[in-house]
């Protein structure tokens, strides 16, 4: 059974729908527990014209989260004022899988897309999943609408939690990430980069959390 799923989470199959007319499912329920490390990658900060770039370390898995990460307020796609706290408070017992995207266009979405096709693997785990994104509030309830996505997602304009959790995503940038955080606010997966590499390195996370499931 854990070679089957290892399988499932690897594959390049299309994102699998749920029962609302195909649309992309809000969050996944799944048992509580604690999280596989993931390898970190390194963040780096876009240079202005003529500077050099600068590496920004990435945080530490098994290490809590910024406070400012959890209390920079950042709105939800209908408008409501909120914080990652907040957010964490009301994710299932397992925490928070959130996924951090440039831009609220296409690409958006096939990254969103990727995540609900994952809900069904991580059913061993218990995390709500959410997205987070420095462009516009408005952006978001465009794609929302037109795509019938049913994540919440949120709106960081000023990339307050962004970089609170050093990650080099912006507006116009091609970096996507995600990271798991706990009820206890601890980092146990982080990445940054290009969309395979995050999404391999979030697989491998859960994949070997649900193997020690299994093994108990």
């Amino acid at each position: 059974m854990v070679q089957q799923r290892k399988k499932s989470l690897r594959s390049s199959a299309k994102p699998r729908r749920s029962g609302r007319g195909g649309k992309l499912a809000s969050e996944t329920t799944v048992k509580s527990g604690k999280f596989s490390k993931a390898r970190t990658s390194t963040a780096t900060t876009p240079s202005r014209k003529g500077e050099t770039s600068r590496q920004q370390p990435a945080l530490n898995v098994g290490v809590q989260i910024p406070l400012d990460a959890l209390e920079a307020k950042v709105t939800t796609d209908d408008g409501k004022k909120t914080s990652l706290g907040e957010q964490l408070e009301k994710s299932q017992p397992g925490g928070l899988v959130v996924f951090v995207y440039p831009k609220a266009d296409d690409e958006a979405y096939d990254y969103a897309s990727e995540f609900d096709y994952r809900q069904f693997n991580y059913e061993v785990a218990a995390v709500s999943m959410i997205g987070l994104t420095p462009h516009s509030v408005a952006a978001n309830a465009a794609l929302k609408e037109e795509k019938d996505v049913y994540f919440t997602l949120l709106s960081d304009p000023r990339s307050d939690v962004i970089k609170a959790m050093n990650l080099n995503i912006s507006k116009t940038s091609r970096n996507v990430g995600a990271f798991v955080i706990d009820k206890e606010r601890t980092l146990h997966a982080y990445s940054c980069g290009k969309k395979d590499n995050v999404l391999d390195q979030l697989d491998r996370a859960m994949e070997v959390y649900m193997e020690g499931l299994e093994g108990s």
